[in-house]
């Protein structure tokens, strides 16, 4: 099996796990003599077998327009946001999660520093939060780009191997080194929630949302930057798409695929995040430079989805920022 081919398999694997990939984030990558074939902006890695999820560039070319500040240009598929941090990154084949397991830590001073002790053995490197896109790269830059893991502060997870096999080996070993078991989640029977909003169309999710200590800490903020696109700036009881009450969470009719995934996922790191660490949420200045930011902006006009705005308004296919 060839490299590419390889890739594709591992793409759409870990792009089906929920606890990797939500919508459309995370990114793939391969390098092959100058070449770099990377995800496609706004595709999932869940399709890399059903169809053509990438684009393919010249690398130098791109590692030319980070050195410069400068956009990527392409006359094919428009590239992942994070194409720079692909092509600087020495390693043939890297791999962009947003596991939950690695988000638990993430969020948290205490998990940061418990995630770095965990994967050292690994050859880890913390890179602190920065925009995705130019600003990422050149804080993983900073904090060594030829680390074989790089623990993405209130983002994620990059790991980089010279073949798929070894990238993927890799990733198996750093989820079990983060690995951090839920706590238990009541489940409530949709036919008898008594919710309110679920009478006016909303569907229940993440019901490890339903504990009060998860509630109040998907209230305090967005904790990375999908989370923020997809949710808006905090998940509270009169948010919008997603909103959270006593029973768990709630996505609003209508609301995207991925609003409703990366509500899951929100739920699924907050039910990891034991009871004394502190999740610290982005700022919010930060978040509406997230919301307001070109890329987003380019992802919001083509598929017509905006947390917090009318319900109504059409929506296609996702698009997402931490992994786009």
């Amino acid at each position: 099996m060839s490299e590419r081919d390889a890739l594709r398999r591992l793409a759409a694997r870990i792009g089906a796990d929920p606890l990797q990939i939500q919508g459309p984030g995370g990114n793939v990558s391969l390098k092959e003599g100058g070449r770099l074939i990377v995800k496609a902006s706004g595709t999932r890695l869940a399709d890399a077998l059903g169809r053509d999820v990438f684009a393919e560039l010249d690398r130098k070319a791109v590692l030319d327009a980070y050195r410069a500040g400068a956009d990527i240009v392409s006359d094919g598929p428009r590239p992942s946001i994070e194409t720079s941090f692909h092509a600087l990154i020495p390693h043939q084949v890297v791999i962009h999660t947003h596991s939950v397991n690695a988000l638990a830590h993430l969020i948290c001073s205490e998990g940061r520093a418990k995630a770095l002790q965990k994967t050292a053995h690994l050859g880890a490197a913390l890179v602190p939060y920065a925009m995705p896109g130019l600003p990422l790269t050149a804080a993983i830059e900073a904090a060594g780009a030829g680390a074989s893991v790089h623990l993405l502060s209130n983002h994620g997870l990059v790991v980089g191997a010279d073949t798929v096999a070894g990238a993927a080996r890799l990733l198996a070993a750093v989820e079990r080194a983060l690995r951090i078991a839920p706590a238990p989640a009541a489940t409530i029977d949709p036919d008898d929630d008594p919710s309110p909003a679920c009478a006016a169309g909303w569907r229940r999710r993440a019901s490890a949302l339903a504990a009060p200590l998860a509630r109040a800490r998907a209230a305090a903020g967005a904790y990375w930057p999908d989370a923020a696109v997809f949710l808006g700036p905090r998940v509270d009881a009169t948010s919008r798409p997603a909103r959270v009450d006593a029973g768990g969470g709630l996505i609003e009719a209508g609301a995207p695929q991925a609003a409703g995934e990366m509500l899951d996922c929100l739920g699924a790191v907050l039910a990891r995040v034991p009871e004394g660490w502190t999740p610290a949420p982005l700022p919010e200045a930060k978040v509406a430079r997230l919301r307001d930011w070109e890329a987003e902006a380019f992802r919001r006009k083509r598929d017509g989805t905006d947390p917090g705005a009318d319900m109504g308004a059409a929506r296609t296919s996702d698009g997402g920022a931490g992994g786009a």
